[in-house]
Protein backbone atom coordinates (compact mmCIF):
# COMPACT_ATOMS: atom_id res chain seq x y z
CA UNK A 1 0.00 0.00 0.00
CA UNK A 2 0.96 3.58 -0.56
CA UNK A 3 -0.45 6.75 1.14
CA UNK A 4 -0.41 10.44 0.64
CA UNK A 5 -1.69 13.38 2.61
CA UNK A 6 -2.21 16.99 2.28
CA UNK A 7 -3.30 19.56 4.85
CA UNK A 8 -3.13 23.13 5.97
CA UNK A 9 -4.95 26.24 7.92
CA UNK A 10 -5.31 29.50 6.92
CA UNK A 11 -6.63 31.07 9.87
CA UNK A 12 -9.91 29.28 11.35
CA UNK A 13 -9.98 27.20 8.74
CA UNK A 14 -8.21 23.99 8.23
CA UNK A 15 -8.16 20.91 5.88
CA UNK A 16 -6.51 17.50 5.06
CA UNK A 17 -6.93 15.25 2.45
CA UNK A 18 -5.60 12.03 1.40
CA UNK A 19 -5.75 9.09 -0.28
CA UNK A 20 -4.82 5.24 0.49
CA UNK A 21 -3.85 2.62 -2.16
CA UNK A 22 -3.95 -1.19 -1.63
CA UNK A 23 -3.09 -3.95 -3.59
CA UNK A 24 -4.16 -6.93 -2.19
CA UNK A 25 -2.74 -10.91 -3.30
CA UNK A 26 -4.90 -13.46 -1.05
CA UNK A 27 -4.42 -17.48 -2.05
CA UNK A 28 -5.82 -19.99 0.34
CA UNK A 29 -5.97 -23.61 -0.59
CA UNK A 30 -5.81 -27.16 0.15
CA UNK A 31 -2.45 -28.60 -0.89
CA UNK A 32 -3.81 -32.26 -0.32
CA UNK A 33 -6.39 -31.84 -3.38
CA UNK A 34 -4.46 -29.56 -5.13
CA UNK A 35 -7.11 -26.81 -4.98
CA UNK A 36 -6.76 -23.08 -4.24
CA UNK A 37 -8.43 -19.53 -4.16
CA UNK A 38 -6.42 -16.71 -5.31
CA UNK A 39 -8.16 -13.54 -5.61
CA UNK A 40 -5.85 -9.84 -6.35
CA UNK A 41 -7.50 -6.53 -6.21
CA UNK A 42 -6.72 -2.70 -5.96
CA UNK A 43 -8.34 -0.43 -3.59
CA UNK A 44 -8.42 3.71 -2.68
CA UNK A 45 -9.36 4.52 0.40
CA UNK A 46 -10.16 8.65 -0.13
CA UNK A 47 -10.33 11.12 3.30
CA UNK A 48 -11.01 14.04 3.89
CA UNK A 49 -11.42 16.43 6.82
CA UNK A 50 -12.57 20.24 7.05
CA UNK A 51 -12.51 22.20 10.36
CA UNK A 52 -13.22 25.36 11.83
CA UNK A 53 -11.83 27.15 15.04
CA UNK A 54 -14.64 29.17 16.68
CA UNK A 55 -12.66 32.05 19.04
CA UNK A 56 -13.56 30.79 22.20
CA UNK A 57 -11.50 27.57 22.56
CA UNK A 58 -14.36 25.37 20.64
CA UNK A 59 -14.70 23.77 16.97
CA UNK A 60 -16.29 21.85 14.08
CA UNK A 61 -14.88 19.05 11.81
CA UNK A 62 -16.84 17.29 8.73
CA UNK A 63 -15.41 14.40 7.87
CA UNK A 64 -15.38 11.14 5.07
CA UNK A 65 -13.60 8.26 5.12
CA UNK A 66 -13.59 4.96 3.28
CA UNK A 67 -12.61 1.77 5.44
CA UNK A 68 -11.76 -1.85 5.10
CA UNK A 69 -12.32 -4.58 7.05
CA UNK A 70 -10.64 -7.72 5.56
CA UNK A 71 -11.60 -11.45 6.34
CA UNK A 72 -10.18 -13.31 9.18
CA UNK A 73 -7.61 -15.87 8.03
CA UNK A 74 -10.50 -18.71 9.47
CA UNK A 75 -13.02 -17.36 7.58
CA UNK A 76 -11.07 -17.91 4.31
CA UNK A 77 -9.75 -21.74 5.09
CA UNK A 78 -11.48 -24.31 2.21
CA UNK A 79 -12.27 -26.94 4.72
CA UNK A 80 -14.46 -27.46 8.16
CA UNK A 81 -13.49 -28.17 11.70
CA UNK A 82 -15.80 -30.22 13.94
CA UNK A 83 -16.31 -27.92 16.91
CA UNK A 84 -18.43 -30.76 18.50
CA UNK A 85 -20.29 -33.69 17.12
CA UNK A 86 -23.42 -31.32 16.33
CA UNK A 87 -21.74 -28.30 15.13
CA UNK A 88 -19.07 -27.39 12.43
CA UNK A 89 -17.52 -24.60 10.92
CA UNK A 90 -16.48 -24.41 7.53
CA UNK A 91 -14.56 -21.81 5.68
CA UNK A 92 -15.48 -19.54 2.42
CA UNK A 93 -12.55 -19.17 0.18
CA UNK A 94 -15.05 -16.65 -1.54
CA UNK A 95 -15.73 -14.50 1.58
CA UNK A 96 -14.56 -10.53 0.77
CA UNK A 97 -13.62 -7.43 2.76
CA UNK A 98 -16.38 -5.02 3.28
CA UNK A 99 -16.24 -1.46 2.70
CA UNK A 100 -17.58 0.79 4.33
CA UNK A 101 -17.99 4.46 3.73
CA UNK A 102 -17.92 6.82 6.78
CA UNK A 103 -19.23 10.38 7.37
CA UNK A 104 -18.73 12.53 11.30
CA UNK A 105 -19.66 16.20 12.05
CA UNK A 106 -18.20 16.63 15.43
CA UNK A 107 -18.48 19.68 17.71
CA UNK A 108 -15.27 19.93 20.12
CA UNK A 109 -15.09 22.60 23.54
CA UNK A 110 -12.21 23.18 25.52
CA UNK A 111 -12.43 24.73 29.07
CA UNK A 112 -9.56 24.68 31.66
CA UNK A 113 -9.37 21.34 32.98
CA UNK A 114 -11.94 19.35 30.75
CA UNK A 115 -13.22 18.75 26.84
CA UNK A 116 -16.75 17.84 25.98
CA UNK A 117 -16.80 16.33 22.35
CA UNK A 118 -19.88 15.83 20.02
CA UNK A 119 -20.07 13.40 16.96
CA UNK A 120 -22.44 12.84 14.52
CA UNK A 121 -22.02 10.34 12.29
CA UNK A 122 -23.61 7.50 9.36
CA UNK A 123 -21.72 4.81 8.20
CA UNK A 124 -22.89 2.68 5.28
CA UNK A 125 -20.55 -0.78 5.13
CA UNK A 126 -21.26 -3.06 2.27
CA UNK A 127 -20.57 -6.89 1.57
CA UNK A 128 -21.30 -7.06 5.35
CA UNK A 129 -19.18 -10.03 6.71
CA UNK A 130 -21.33 -12.31 9.32
CA UNK A 131 -21.13 -15.64 10.64
CA UNK A 132 -24.31 -17.75 9.24
CA UNK A 133 -25.39 -21.24 11.25
CA UNK A 134 -27.63 -23.25 9.00
CA UNK A 135 -29.00 -26.56 10.19
CA UNK A 136 -27.51 -29.60 7.82
CA UNK A 137 -29.97 -30.44 5.68
CA UNK A 138 -28.34 -34.51 5.70
CA UNK A 139 -28.13 -34.43 9.12
CA UNK A 140 -30.76 -32.55 10.97
CA UNK A 141 -29.33 -32.35 14.34
CA UNK A 142 -25.68 -31.09 12.93
CA UNK A 143 -25.38 -26.97 12.36
CA UNK A 144 -22.76 -25.49 10.33
CA UNK A 145 -21.30 -22.40 10.75
CA UNK A 146 -20.01 -20.31 8.02
CA UNK A 147 -18.76 -16.77 7.23
CA UNK A 148 -21.27 -15.04 4.36
CA UNK A 149 -21.34 -11.54 2.80
CA UNK A 150 -24.70 -9.95 3.49
CA UNK A 151 -25.50 -6.89 1.51
CA UNK A 152 -24.99 -3.63 3.53
CA UNK A 153 -25.22 -2.14 6.77
CA UNK A 154 -26.17 1.54 7.67
CA UNK A 155 -25.34 2.95 11.26
CA UNK A 156 -25.92 6.10 12.74
CA UNK A 157 -25.90 7.71 15.65
CA UNK A 158 -24.50 10.85 18.03
CA UNK A 159 -21.75 10.36 20.60
CA UNK A 160 -20.77 12.21 23.90
CA UNK A 161 -17.21 12.03 25.30
CA UNK A 162 -16.13 13.89 28.23
CA UNK A 163 -12.79 14.22 29.58
CA UNK A 164 -11.49 15.75 32.49
CA UNK A 165 -7.64 16.19 33.96
CA UNK A 166 -7.26 15.78 37.45
CA UNK A 167 -3.52 16.16 37.52
CA UNK A 168 -0.71 18.38 35.67
CA UNK A 169 1.58 15.37 35.49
Amino acid sequence: GIYADLGSKSGQFSYQAGMRVEYSDVESGLEVRGETKTRQYVNFFPSAFIGYDFQNQSGVQLSYSRRIERPAFLDLTPFFTLRDRRNIWRGNPNIRPEFTHAIELGYLKYWNRWTLSAIAYFRKTDDVIKRIQRVDPQFPETTITQAENLSIKRNYGIEFTYSLTLSKW
